[in-house]
């Protein structure tokens, strides 16, 4: 803290893969791979490293999930399953994620 520091947010969103199928995924399938067992040798998941306030929920076993987060995307954008209604509304969420993160850490003046 107390340091300036710059982030860089490079979102797959707007790129690919197609949104509406990316929400039906799991969590830890992204488009650069499977991070449901990265650095992790036995290949187990290790789902509570990567929780986000506000975009994940924890399961009945305490494990992060965002598939109840994806819903509400859904809701938000009335029934569109349109790329740029879904995009946006979770590259949206992403940003306020990320500052909340930041205030709530603390480093928010320092970005």
């Amino acid at each position: 803290q107390g340091e300036d520091w710059f982030l860089y947010m490079n979102p797959t969103v707007p790129h690919g893969p197609d949104v509406a199928d990316a929400m039906t995924k799991p969590c830890l399938i992204t488009p650069d791979g499977d991070f449901s067992t990265t650095n992790n040798p036995n290949g187990v998941p290790e789902t509570t490293d990567w929780c986000v306030e506000g975009m994940t929920t924890p399961d009945a076993d305490g494990n992060c999930d965002c598939m109840a987060y994806r819903e509400t995307i859904k809701t938000r954008a009335e029934g569109s399953l349109a790329n740029e209604d879904l995009g946006s509304i979770w590259v949206d969420d992403s940003i306020g994620a990320i500052y909340s993160a930041l205030d709530r850490t603390g480093q928010l003046a320092d970005t």
